[in-house]
């Protein structure tokens, strides 16, 4: 499960709601963990289990075809509840209201346009707060609604493949109906102190404490800032053409996902270019940097060993903007075991394999070319260990797929 910290926040067009803490689940309820409720229980199967490979051969795509009453009593079983309209909503869209989780651009993001997928395994189908799939996959099914409803009728949220639309859209009917469960599903949320919470959510940063665990410099030093802006905003900035600077967390991490949002908060030259991003795995000197620029709409993944740097992808992605704290660029990175992925504004750009990887630290950087200043404001920064999907599990010991492997390009460090 992932924490929601209580407080006020906007839902749906014009309306806010107070709620104190809560959790809610990572990830929709699957197959599998569907089937093993059903064994402890002995209730009857979903009908869409007539073909018994579907618990078996699609254990860890979301259950669907499951009424409001078996969602409620599968939490119950659990130990848990089902959100009520409101926790889901906030859940999904975050502090800010987006209207997608990942942002704002329903097209930023392509998800399958039917069935379903492995829960978790879109990276960027992630809402601010951490939980997976709330746009797509499968509708669910949620308790107590915000806005009225006629007595018996329940309310789905969500989306579902053949069916999406942004986290505002909520479809109310007869919780019996086929067109009300025939894509259905659910995820648990728990008000307990005492429920088992998932401490895998790492860190959580919005810049509003100097003593959260970046470097602070109280004033430029030679051509290098770096520090907070409370309670806004954390920058670095290079003052000297062809520099860089990249300033550390102490946190080593092996299998993580982690998003941040970037903006350029000044430039001195209109046609300088100059990129910025995440190191991560960094340690004794080796390291990968994830780098976007504002200007060319370039991006790369890049890899640093023994001296050498090696590029081992990249491209151009239209959507980079950046130039202003409304134009953020939201870069997401997922490192699991020998796949790296990177996503930028909610679009998948690029997946590469690396048996070289280590665990390491994470570092914002700042690299102009030839841009004479930049200075950058970095919004949010939440980082998390990524579970490894079932596929991961069973291949661990496969060699990487070739065709995902760029020539590596050597220059020097």
């Amino acid at each position: 499960m992932v924490p929601i910290p209580g407080g006020t926040y906007p839902i749906a067009e014009d309306r806010a709601i107070s709620v104190g803490d809560y959790w809610i689940d990572r990830f929709e309820v699957s197959n599998g963990a569907f089937s093993d409720f059903l064994t402890d229980t002995g209730q009857p199967s979903p009908r869409n289990w007539a073909d018994q490979n579907i618990p078996r051969q699609m254990a860890d795509h979301p259950v669907r075809v499951v009424t409001w009453d078996q969602a409620q009593e599968y939490c119950e079983w659990a130990g848990k509840r089902l959100p009520s309209e409101a926790e889901w909503e906030i859940a999904a869209r975050g502090k800010h209201a987006l209207p997608y989780p990942w942002g704002e651009e329903s097209t930023a993001l392509e998800i399958p346009t039917s069935g379903t997928y492995a829960v978790g395994s879109i990276p960027a189908d992630r809402s601010p707060f951490g939980a997976f799939d709330m746009a797509g996959n499968v509708w669910e099914w949620v308790g107590e609604p915000y806005l009225p409803v006629e007595q018996g009728q329940r309310v789905l949220r969500g989306g579902a493949n053949n069916f999406q639309n942004d986290m505002l859209f909520r479809l109310i009917g007869e919780p019996g109906a086929s067109s009300m469960i025939n894509d259905s599903g659910f995820r648990c949320a728990s008000s307990s102190t005492e429920q088992t919470v998932d401490q895998s959510f790492l860190l959580t940063d919005e810049f509003a404490d100097v003593l959260s665990g970046w470097y602070q410099a109280a004033a430029p030093v030679e051509e290098y800032f770096y520090g907070y802006h409370p309670a806004d905003f954390y920058h670095v900035q290079v003052s000297s053409t062809d520099d860089c600077l990249a300033v550390r967390y102490d946190l080593p991490l092996n299998d993580f996902i982690v998003d941040v949002d970037i903006f350029k908060a000044k430039t001195e030259l209109d046609d300088g270019d100059f990129q910025h991003g995440l190191v991560i795995r960094e340690a004794d000197g080796e390291f990968y940097a994830i780098l976007i620029s504002p200007l060319s709409k370039d991006w790369q993944i890049i890899k640093n060993s023994l001296g050498r740097i090696n590029i081992l992808d990249q491209g151009v992605e239209q959507s980079i903007r950046g130039e202003t704290q409304a134009e953020r660029d939201r870069i997401t990175v997922t490192a699991n075991g020998p796949e790296l992925t990177m996503a930028i504004n909610g679009r998948l750009v690029s997946t590469v394999y690396d048996d070289g990887f280590r665990e390491g630290n994470i570092r914002f950087m700042v690299q102009t070319i030839d841009q004479t200043y930049a200075h950058i404001h970095l919004i949010e920064f939440p980082s998390g260990t990524f579970p490894r999907p079932r596929w991961f599990r069973k291949c661990q010991n496969c060699p990487p797929q070739p065709h995902a492997l760029m020539a590596q390009l050597a220059a020097a460090p």
